[in-house]
């Protein structure tokens, strides 16, 4: 059981980084749209 509740820790931790890797890209991409738009 201690080895499945490793698994299952590895695997939220994984799915926490994708998280705020998608999260960093969303703001990245608004900050670069809102640059675009004052330069209009």
């Amino acid at each position: 059981v201690r080895w499945k509740a490793k698994e299952v820790l590895l695997r939220d931790g994984k799915r926490e980084v994708e998280k705020r890797k998608g999260a960093k890209r969303q703001q990245s991409a608004t900050k670069g749209a809102q640059v675009t738009e004052k330069r209009e």
